[in-house]
């Protein structure tokens, strides 16, 4: 147990965070909310048998992120078998060698631009596979990889706007407007991202002007050699891939809803009602499928399947290369799923034992103070991986206690969450990301605590500028 400890320190880190949850439990009473007024309940000590049952309960609440991030592997174990997209990874290697700091900014950007606009987080992970092959085979170290790709989701969340599904539902359940300070929360987003550019730029310089070689590129999961036959046609994988991205865009943005663009939902009520004689021949073939804007994270599944059968056609995979390819991609994401279930675990503890409220309250005043609502926001995300959840748990509170604060609340829980997100050991995607590239939590706080320091500052200062001014 010492060797499994001392060599997958994310598994320590999270079990450690399991058991302290558990052992919260025995010492926090549960409570809850009704307006304004917090009612304590009873010690709800959970042992052994819940200990072990919350994985199941992870599981069932979970299953769409965990099947998601199987298929995502079983995706790439087979496109990375067509000479297509191994000759796509090195052109585009060789585009982001001498260009390293602009080709990581632009995606940075991107991915934290994505994030904060779109209906699920998750959906962001699509290309990262991709990415970190192209930063890795450039000559570019796994931390590099890692903060261009999942640091970068963690922007789009700290900075959310008119994205993440945690978000969507916490406005439900705190009765206000998506659209509330939408113009504070992008000038978040913008700052987090020129922060977090300026220590990448900072890092990736001194990365770069070492005289040290670099080749991490055998512990990229879905490393690919070069393509085994000449004059390999790359414009039918980039343009499969061009049309993933077109999805993904077109059906997690809540075109209609947040931006009251119809065009979409009027498609495919026209698309669905097209008839030959009296059967409606699409809808038979599309099956139950939503109009774009409106997709939940199972809804890219179909298109993932599709893309990789027309790939391994173009490029002549066969049967048996493909379910090879199938089975070892998402072998390679099971350590990832795996630490993603006991993370959602603590959440189980705190669905099952609501001590959030309790702590909530402990900490929160009658009178609206934005350093303790930072303290309270912070420790309910740590806690909650769901965000939606969290709005569940203090959303009445916070609306009947801070009525006039709705604004200021609004900027400080989304932010504070994705902060948390970030250095949390109960944080599925930081769990998943690190696992998936290689790197331990030690050495990600290492590296990131100096941005962390000067981000929660900055936030600080907004939150009180926002308040007080």
């Amino acid at each position: 147990m010492k060797k499994l400890f001392k060599e997958n320190d994310l598994v320590k880190v999270v079990t450690i965070a399991l058991l302290v949850t558990l052992i919260l439990t025995w010492i926090i009473p549960g409570g809850s909310f009704s307006g304004a007024t917090f009612t304590k309940t009873d010690l709800t000590r959970l042992g052994i048998s819940q200990a072990s049952l919350s994985v199941v309960y992870a599981v069932s609440f979970f299953l769409q992120q965990l099947v998601y991030v199987l298929i995502l592997g079983a995706f790439y174990g087979v496109i990375s078998l067509t000479n297509g997209y191994k000759e796509l990874v090195t052109k585009c290697a060789k585009i982001v060698k001498g260009k390293e700091i602009p080709v990581v900014l632009i995606i940075s950007g991107l991915i934290a631009l994505f994030v904060s606009l779109s209906s699920q987080v998750f959906v962001a992970m699509l290309f990262i596979p991709f990415i970190i092959t192209v930063l890795l085979r450039a000559n570019l170290d796994k931390k590099t990889a890692f903060i261009a790709t999942f640091g970068s989701i963690f922007v789009g969340m700290i900075g959310a706007t008119y994205g993440t599904e945690g978000l969507y539902y916490f406005n439900y359940y705190m009765q206000t407007k998506i659209t509330t300070e939408i113009s504070m929360r992008f000038g978040v987003l913008a700052i987090v991202y020129i922060l977090f550019s300026l220590f990448n730029i900072k890092y990736i310089k001194s990365v770069l002007a070492s005289k040290k070689s670099i080749d991490e590129s055998k512990e990229d999961k879905f490393a690919v050699e070069k393509a085994s036959k000449k004059n390999v046609k790359v414009w039918p994988m980039a343009l499969l891939f061009v049309v993933l991205a077109v999805f993904a865009i077109l059906g997690y943005i809540r075109w209609e809803e947040q931006f009251n663009i119809t065009c979409f939902t009027k498609f495919h009520e026209w698309l669905i009602g097209l008839k030959i004689g009296n059967h409606t021949i699409i809808s038979y073939i599309l099956g139950n499928v939503t109009a774009f804007g409106t997709w939940e994270l199972y809804s890219i599944f179909a298109v993932l399947l599709v893309i990789m059968i027309i790939s391994s056609i173009i490029y002549k995979v066969s049967l048996d290369d493909i379910i090879e390819g199938i089975s070892s991609g998402i072998t390679k994401m099971v350590k990832p799923v795996i630490l993603m279930i006991l993370g959602y675990a603590v959440f189980v503890f705190i669905y099952w034992s609501p001590i959030v409220p309790t702590i909530t309250n402990w900490i929160l005043t009658s009178k609206f103070n934005p350093f303790s609502t930072t303290i309270a926001a912070f420790i309910s995300s740590v806690f909650t991986a769901d965000f939606g959840f969290v709005g569940y748990s203090v959303g009445s509170f916070l609306t009947a206690a801070y009525a006039d604060n709705l604004n200021q609340i609004f900027v400080i829980y989304p932010a504070m969450h994705g902060f948390a997100q970030m250095i949390a050991p109960t944080s599925v995607i930081l769990l998943a990301g690190l696992s998936y590239v290689g790197i331990s939590y030690k050495d990600w706080m290492k590296h990131i605590w100096k941005f962390i320091v000067a981000l929660l500052v900055l936030l600080l200062i907004v939150f009180a500028l926002l308040t007080y001014m």
